[in-house]
């Protein structure tokens, strides 16, 4: 109550954060399935990473195009209509088995999925003060990161649910009737964009922030803001290419070391209970060591559990590591959004966020079949290896471009 009391945020903030449980909680229940579902249906694990590549690849090619027309739509119509289609879509993966027509649905969720990846930081920043960003922030993503708790938890046991209510023979029907539940509460996580207040966000003023420590911020300096942008996207590429070589196979990780589709659900709830208070801790941390400390200290505080995820076969230290990583790793990702939104100008907060989701999915897109390739011939520790490098790369990035910047004004 005393953190609700303190930063009372406004009422389109309330309705995305809305939004988000119902999304949320859809969202994990469909993707914690949907490499499940690939794999009953008699998919290679090479097929099953180009699904996912093709979700990633049109995040990643529609990122841009789309912020252009979001930029010049009303941010009511565009979050409602393409948030609807997302549960639209998510119903074409149930009618076809054919790898090519999947694969096209992946694409098509994909380009409904640009609307969040874009606009998700432009929104929160137009619609809170400079004194609450942070909690912001970070209460969406903790609250984001719940309803996946409670996704991972009902999705884990979704399948045998209907299985057992509707007679079905076979896993596949079981999996797509849980999917179809899931398809039905991404779309209904449109409702509470309708009653958002309509505000002209081509118009919105900001409290300037100066990453400098003078009068000049860096919004008035574009050539200084256009370096920052860069090395911004530098290190976050560093850091998604590793990741998309091993985050959207955990459970088929999971699975080929002989957990149950109910164990996978169970594990995947507890790193989400963790990670919910994990991110929330994420604003102390940061009010200690700045943003920029605060990223680098948890991503590298992840790295101990890259390893022990690659060469354990231990069914307790499998779980504990996961859980882990997934906590520290995501630890820093609002305040990494946040600091992101602060070192452009407000009239360019979309486009920049549609340059990170750019990056982000295309990274998963082109790293998929890599990873596909190499979970078939090798298995997985590789990746985690290749992985654990890259998310050290990233920190390290991120130290050396922004650090001294944000010393100088915390000093």
């Amino acid at each position: 109550m005393n953190f609700l009391s303190r930063y009372k945020f406004n009422h389109n903030a309330w309705l995305f954060l809305a939004s988000g449980i119902l999304g949320a909680l859809g969202g994990m229940i469909f993707f914690l399935l949907l490499n499940l579902y690939l794999s009953s249906i008699g998919l290679s694990k090479e097929s099953i990473a180009l699904v996912n590549s093709a979700l990633s690849l049109a995040e990643g090619l529609l990122g841009i195009p789309m912020a252009l027309l979001y930029d010049r739509m009303p941010r009511k119509l565009s979050l409602f209509l393409f948030t609807a289609l997302q549960g639209v879509v998510g119903l074409f993966f149930l009618f076809t088995n054919a790898p090519l027509y999947l694969a096209i649905s992946a694409f098509l969720l994909g380009g409904t999925f640009t609307v969040f990846l874009v606009l998700t930081s432009p929104f929160l920043m137009e619609n809170s003060s400079h004194k609450e960003r942070t909690h912001l922030f970070s209460f969406y993503y903790a609250l984001t990161w719940l309803m996946g708790m409670l996704g991972n938890a009902l999705g884990g046991y979704l399948p045998t649910l209907f299985k057992d209510l509707l007679n079905l023979t076979s896993q596949p029907e079981a999996f797509r009737w849980a999917l179809g539940f899931g398809s039905i509460l991404m779309g209904l996580s449109a409702l509470p964009f309708l009653f958002l207040k309509p505000y002209d966000h081509r118009k919105q003023k900001e409290e300037p922030v100066s990453l400098e420590g003078n009068a000049n911020s860096l919004f008035r300096e574009s050539g200084a803001s256009r370096g920052s942008e860069l090395k911004f996207l530098v290190a976050l590429a560093v850091l998604t290419i590793g990741s998309g070589l091993f985050v959207s196979y955990f459970n088929l990780f999971f699975q080929t070391k002989g957990f149950s589709t109910e164990v996978i659900g169970l594990v995947f709830t507890m790193g989400s209970a963790v990670t919910v208070v994990a991110t929330g801790l994420g604003p102390f941390i940061a009010s200690r060591l700045g943003k920029i400390g605060a990223i680098c200290v948890t991503q590298v505080a992840s790295l101990p559990f890259f390893l022990i995820l690659a060469f354990s076969s231990n069914f307790g230290l499998l779980a504990a590591s996961y859980v882990l990583r997934q906590a520290f790793a995501n630890m820093g990702g609002p305040l990494q959004d946040n600091f992101a939104m602060e070192i452009v100008p407000p009239g360019k907060r979309a486009r920049f966020a549609s340059y990170i989701s750019s990056i982000r999915s295309l990274s998963f897109a082109f790293m998929g079949p890599i990873a596909g390739v190499v979970m078939e011939k090798q298995g997985f520790s590789p990746l985690f290896l290749i992985a654990a490098f890259l998310y050290f790369l990233s920190s390290v990035l991120f130290w050396v471009f922004f650090r001294r910047k944000e010393r100088t004004v915390m000093g």
